[in-house]
């Protein structure tokens, strides 16, 4: 057959289009201009839709997604969860990625005054990073600085480093961090 082929709805009958008597082992394609963009579809899998240059997805005129070419998904309407959850983020590179909860925990402190930023050592018992600055009442050696008590810096006192100790204190010790403007 060449040309279109139309199919007329008249009389309000469903029209069918397609394999309705398929058998296990074998496949239905529904070829659009060539092998690359094509619906394929076989009892033992799930149907494939295949496209050479990516599938947008409209409603009443409006683009809802495109798949593909590049390869990205381009989502044009708000994403509605339902109560469920978007999983398996990584850590994010760019401004505009989407961070998981373990990244943003493990990136900023809340405190009463607002947030501080994870602070590594530049040396001694003063930690900078970005205007703000860590100090203690003490600390037990230059593995355990004040800074650690913001770097999510926990290993249980085994290897180089470890969370805030104080040297010896056990009362009327503190942390105290500056901010610089």
């Amino acid at each position: 057959m060449t040309g279109n082929l139309l199919l007329s709805a008249d009389g309000g009958n469903n029209r069918l289009f397609g394999c309705t008597d398929l058998t296990h082992g074998n496949t239905f394609t529904l070829v659009f201009g060539g092998t690359l963009n094509r619906l394929h579809f076989s009892l033992t899998d799930r149907l494939t839709i295949e496209s050479s240059h990516g599938l947008l997805v409209k409603c009443r005129g409006e683009n809802i997604c495109l798949m593909g070419n590049p390869s990205e998904i381009i989502i044009y309407k708000v994403i509605r969860m339902n109560s469920n959850s978007i999983t398996n983020l990584l850590i994010p590179t760019l401004p505009h990625e989407a961070a998981n909860n373990l990244y943003v925990d493990s990136n900023s402190r809340k405190i009463l005054n607002g947030y501080v930023p994870p602070l590594r050592s530049t040396g001694g018992r003063n930690n900078g990073k970005l205007g703000f600055i860590a100090t203690a009442s003490s600390q037990l050696n230059n593995n355990c600085k004040a800074s650690n008590a913001f770097n999510c810096f926990y290993t249980g006192r085994r290897g180089t480093g470890s969370e805030w100790v104080t040297n010896d204190e056990t009362r009327n010790f503190w942390i105290q961090v500056n901010v610089q403007t």
